[in-house]
């Protein structure tokens, strides 16, 4: 008995001393960490947030309605905005070349329209005419309501070939659309009743005789940064008839963190990951996380709340770095879905098996040194040994990132 007290004491002090060892290994190594970070970018301000996503439009509260008698709807908000500044687009008239070779190249292929039950912005760019039609539209319809009289967007007097709607585009003449719509459809995932539409029409008749066809598919593109959708209107295979910018209001963040495996840079690419809006049918209020680079070479894992985590050393090689040299923006390299998830909570932590010990990062409160920030999705991530160079670069869409570090 004296000998089993004797070896259980001995394998709790041993227990404790781990314990203790590690603990403090992860304490020096962050206190590391943030001196380096406080002599790169200065001492934080206290009231210094790192979720830099802006907030997003607030949808007016919806009202039941009851049609027919029977059902209660909940109606999608569909908002008309006045007239573009043409200095603030500058980018229809920049990025034309290009979203034209898209549209009608083959490069791109068609696919399902991505936003069924969204909140976005829909920013009408650019039209091909053609010769039998006059006008396209596009819109939702709920309720069964006649095309005539549902939410739409509409680009009439036409001619054949390119057209700007919103800003001179040099060579191109200018047409009768130049309004923006905010729209948000995520209400509606239990409706089946509800669906988008598109539709071509020659001026002269009324839309309600125009050929009405539901909005299944696309072209879907970045250029610059910047989403467009180029959408066929009259069945005829060609993605050119209407051609959107898209800003996706969906809640939605990019995290972007730093692992401690490395010491002497703030690339801030060790781990890229997006938690956005999950589409489809029933999907309302639902989110999945994209990974999307892994610039380090040690193991993690992503705890978004009380899902299930994602460990990278059980779907790649934890040794190696992905997505940070040759960088494929649209890279997937995990998707999982994420339930009860609230943005505004950012109630995510990462934790990192290094050679010290295995630390958790959880996301920073005000004025604390961040292992982790918050971005809109739209902001791009910095190649291997580019440094972030100053805090709010986070904030920014550009991505100004150009210090080389040297180790």
């Amino acid at each position: 008995m004296t000998a089993l007290l004797s070896m259980g004491a001995t394998f709790v002090s041993c227990s404790k001393t781990d314990l203790y060892d590690e603990a403090s290994a992860e304490t020096a190594q962050k206190a590391e960490y943030e001196k380096a970070f406080v002599n790169q970018f200065g001492e934080v301000d206290p009231d210094q947030s790192w979720d830099f996503t802006q907030p997003t439009a607030q949808a007016q509260a919806p009202e039941a309605t009851t049609r027919f008698g029977i059902l209660n709807w909940l109606e999608p908000i569909w908002r008309e905005y006045g007239r573009y500044n043409a200095n603030l687009y500058a980018h229809a008239a920049t990025d034309f070349e290009e979203v034209k070779a898209y549209a009608e190249g083959n490069d791109v292929p068609v696919v399902a329209w991505p936003y069924d039950y969204a909140e976005i912005k829909l920013h009408p760019f650019y039209s091909k005419g053609s010769s039998s039609l006059s006008a396209y539209c596009f819109g939702i319809v709920y309720w069964g309501v006649l095309l005539t009289n549902f939410n739409v967007m509409q680009v009439s007097n036409l001619g054949t070939g390119w057209h700007s709607l919103i800003t001179p585009v040099p060579g191109l003449s200018r047409r009768n659309v130049d309004v923006y719509y905010q729209v948000n459809t995520t209400l509606l995932s239990n409706n089946d009743d509800f669906k988008w539409v598109v539709a071509g029409f020659d001026i002269g008749f009324l839309k309600a005789n125009a050929r009405q066809c539901a909005l299944t598919k696309c072209k879907q593109f970045v250029v610059n940064n910047h989403t467009y959708v180029a959408l066929d209107c009259n069945g005829d295979g060609e993605y050119t008839d209407l051609i959107c910018w898209v800003e996706d209001l969906s809640p939605a963040k990019r995290y972007m963190v730093e692992d401690l495996g490395a010491k002497g840079d703030f690339d801030f690419n060790d781990i890229v990951f997006d938690v956005v809006r999950k589409q489809g049918k029933n999907n309302a209020n639902k989110y999945e996380c994209i990974v999307r680079a892994m610039g380090g070479k040690i193991d993690f894992t992503i705890q978004l709340g009380n899902n299930k985590p994602w460990v990278k050393s059980e779907h790649w090689d934890c040794t190696q770095m992905y997505n940070t040299t040759d960088i494929d923006f649209n890279g997937e390299y995990g998707r999982f879905d994420v339930e009860n998830w609230v943005p505004e909570n950012n109630d995510v932590k990462v934790i990192v098996k290094t050679k010290n010990g295995v630390f958790g990062l959880p996301f920073p409160k005000k004025g604390e040194v961040p292992f982790m920030v918050a971005t809109t999705v739209e902001k791009d991530w910095t190649k291997e040994k580019v440094n972030v160079n100053e805090i709010n670069w986070f904030g920014a869409i550009e991505n100004d990132g150009t210090i080389q570090v040297n180790n």
